[in-house]
Order: structure tokens, then sequence, then C-alpha cells
């Protein structure tokens, strides 16, 4: 991408839709409410801004790439969801005033400032997910006993059925969760190093969305305490998973018409 694509593409990110994790950020198009981009600074993966020691042997945009294929593999062998729109890009800011400018204007989360020092960045073009849908995360520091697992299944079904619409089909949330939860398991069981902070997004019609494909490829396998933890974590991550999509399916299922 030339310097025109780049003033072009920093004027059309809503800094006022923004949320950012541990590598990457997303904004929100200005012009588009239904596209996003995935941002994040192109270094060693988890390393600190600036250090050269990473904890893996990929840069964060050998990730990326890994990922998307990953996702265009998985969505034609198995007919998977993802937001992902494009394969993912570098963009290089040429002056300490544009990554100035451009953490100033757009990088408002507070994570973000000493998260990316912006000298060379990763972009991916995504699609931005139904307001009707709900984040089941599983990994990360919950497992390692740094807090709950964070589920929505439980209040997210509770509240769709509550306030659905004539329209809405109980029969076909139920198929597409069964069919989607059994997918999602072969893909936990044939990718290890996913689950180490496994998450999906659950619509309002029962799909379920795959999220964060580069982690499949980011697991250190150097550090030991690190491989122990995926290894403790793993069983309980497909108990859990799989306990908490059968009882959303079967609440939607059993679920009565009558008024309360």
């Amino acid at each position: 991408p030339n310097a025109t694509f780049l003033a072009k593409w920093t004027q059309d990110l809503d800094a006022d839709h923004s949320s950012c994790g541990r590598i990457k950020c997303f904004l929100r198009s200005t012009s588009n409410p239904n596209i996003g981009w995935l941002i994040a600074e192109d270094a060693p993966y988890f390393a600190k801004p600036g250090k050269a020691k990473k904890s893996s042997n990929l840069t964060v945009g050998e990730a990326m790439i890994k990922g998307w294929e990953l996702a265009k593999s998985l969505e034609k062998e198995y007919g998977i969801h993802h937001f992902l729109v494009d394969s993912p890009f570098q963009l290089e800011f040429s002056s300490k005033s544009q990554r100035r400018q451009m953490r100033r204007n757009f990088f408002k989360h507070p994570n973000a400032e000493r998260r990316f020092p912006l000298n060379r960045i990763m972009v991916q073009k995504v699609k931005t997910a139904s307001l009707r849908s709900a984040l089941i995360q599983y990994g990360s520091t919950e497992l390692r006993g740094g807090g709950p697992i964070v589920s929505k299944t439980d209040h997210f079904v509770k509240d769709l059925l509550a306030n659905h619409s004539d329209s809405f089909n109980r029969t076909r949330f139920v198929n597409n969760a069964k069919n989607g939860k059994e997918i999602a398991l072969k893909i936990l069981k044939e990718y290890y190093g996913y689950s180490c902070d496994f998450q999906v997004i659950l619509d309002e019609y029962g799909r379920i969305y795959h999220l964060d494909f580069d982690r499949a490829f980011t697991m250190d396998t150097r550090q030991t305490g690190y491989r122990r933890y995926v290894d403790r974590s793993f069983s309980k991550i497909l108990t859990r998973f799989r306990r908490d999509m059968d009882h959303a399916i079967r609440y939607v299922g059993n679920y009565s018409d009558m008024k309360r």
C-alpha cells in the first residue's frame, strides 16, 4: 500500500469504536460499519514494544498470515464462519510525526499506548460481529487461576429468547450450534496451539465464528512451563466449551413461548 492509500485509510478509521487485546487492536470503518481493521505492531510475537526478545518463532505478521491461510483452509474443509476478509498486509510509518498522529488520533484504548509503538504495523480487513452475539472465551490467564472463564452463553441465550422476534427459528439455532460445536472440537484437537486462547462468537442464528487463528502457531514449545499450562488447560477447555454449548442448545431447544 502506498502513501495515498495510507492517507485514505487513516481517514476511514473510527477512533470511537476501538478495542485492544494483548497483541492486536480493532478499529471500525467510518464509511462502512460492517467492516473494520485488525492492527498490530509487526514485532516478535509477545515481545514488549521495542524489545527483540520473543516467546514464539514467528513475528506477529508471519503469524497473522499463517492464521489467514488456516482460516481459508478450515472454511473450505469444514465450512466454518470467521470475520477475516482479506490477507493481512504491512504498513510502515516513515516519520515520527506520522506515528504520533496515528497513536494520538486512533489508539485511545488504554492498552494501545504501551503496546503499539507503530513503527511498522500489520493490517487486516475484517467483518464486524452482529450486535446480537456473545463472546465465548477460554484460555489465557483464566485457566491458570487468574480469574473466571469468560462465557456469556447463559445470559445471551436467555436474553435472545426473552426478546426474540417472530422470525427467530429455534430449530435453525439448535442445528447450527450443534454443527458448529462439533466442528470447533475437531479443530481444537487438530490444532493444539489454538487452545492457548480459544475464543469464538455465537450469534443469534446459532452460528459459531472463530477468532484469532494466529494463536494456532504461537505456542512456544521451548518454554516447559508454558507447555505444561497448555497441557493442563486443554482438557478443561474442551470440557467447558462442550458443556456451555450443550447447555445453550438444550435451553433453546426446550424453550417455551408461554408468558412468564
